[in-house]
């Protein structure tokens, strides 16, 4: 079914939410390279944990001390890292529907993820 056909059958409302709930029924964590949503991006389906950001599925890119800014989805949580492994000084939590930049010590610094269902 294309596109319009969907949003035709559905109505306008009901595929948004489709788009945004997606395979994952809405539990993932989409990440950016830069503040404010640009630069390079990856959504990361959840449940999930991710002990390193080296080798993330579906990207050839080190995320690793790269991520800039965030979405969670709307059934999904998300706890970010300062280390490896999910180790050091410096955790953060996002709740469901959270959009951010991340600043301060985290910026640029996260090393290891876990994503909940909410």
């Amino acid at each position: 079914m294309s596109i319009m056909s969907e949003i035709a059958a559905k109505g306008h409302e009901t595929f948004l939410m489709n788009m945004q709930t997606g395979k994952s029924g809405g539990c993932w964590f989409e990440i950016y390279e830069d503040t404010g949503f640009g630069g390079k991006s990856l959504r990361l389906d959840g449940p999930s944990e991710y002990k390193k950001l080296k080798t993330l599925p579906g990207s050839d890119m080190d995320w690793g001390d790269k991520i800039g800014s965030n979405l969670v989805g709307p059934n999904a949580s998300a706890v970010v890292y300062d280390d490896e492994d999910f180790g050091g000084d410096h955790i953060d939590h996002y709740g469901p529907n959270t959009r951010t930049d991340v600043s301060g010590d985290l910026d640029d610094n996260i090393d290891s993820l876990r994503i909940y269902q909410a």
